[in-house]
């Protein structure tokens, strides 16, 4: 079975940063909006004026459709509220998705320091 942990860490007077570990796939795709990060993960980035939330993907090994479709919601719901959704560090595997999905066009993507697409 897929495990998935989150977990929202304040990382500047106006980011948050949510870090994913494990797999993101249909069994814990909803995951990312519990725990810590909650359902009520938008009210509380709005609540600390967090303009920026990175989503750490240094530790993900699988993400599929349905993450990719859970970072464009993300991405949908934050613009609406002016935060703006950064993911950060993701596998070569995903670099390379994110290039043919074309994310990096929707996305301003931190990645690793090999800098790889």
């Amino acid at each position: 079975m897929s495990q998935l942990t989150t977990q929202l860490i304040q990382t500047g007077a106006i980011e948050s940063t949510l870090k994913l570990v494990g797999t993101v796939d249909i069994s814990t795709q909803y995951l990312i909006w519990n725990a810590e990060a909650g359902p009520n993960l938008l009210k509380k980035l709005e609540t600390a004026n967090v303009k920026t939330l990175i989503i750490d993907l240094a530790q993900v090994d699988r993400f599929d459709p349905l993450g990719l479709r859970m970072l464009l919601g993300a991405q949908k719901e934050a613009s609406s509220k002016n935060i703006t959704v950064i993911p950060k560090k993701p596998n070569s595997h995903l670099n390379r998705l994110f290039k043919i999905m074309k994310f990096d066009k929707l996305f301003a993507i931190e990645f690793n320091e090999h800098g790889d697409i």
